[in-house]
């Protein structure tokens, strides 16, 4: 992935900020770019994904993707 250096600077400038990434899911794309971003922004975000996303693999999505701070939720339920 290839981040402007003044892109690069945009984003450190929002490490303090609280943000919200919201992406429409076209693709499973999203969570290998909002890593990168959050790792140029000097942070990480905290990242919320499907229950299924995390059974994928037998479970080992799920730990892989926990560890980096991501969390299940079900689609549909209150």
């Amino acid at each position: 992935m290839i981040i402007s250096e003044e892109d690069k600077e945009i984003i450190r400038k929002l490490n303090k900020d609280r943000i919200i990434f919201f992406s429409n899911h076209p693709s499973t794309a999203e969570p290998p770019i909002a890593f990168p971003v959050g790792n140029k922004m000097g942070t990480r975000f905290k990242d919320m994904a499907s229950r299924l996303v995390f059974d994928w693999a037998f479970g080992i999505i799920g730990k892989m993707i926990s560890n980096i701070g991501a969390f299940s939720v079900i689609a549909g339920v209150k």
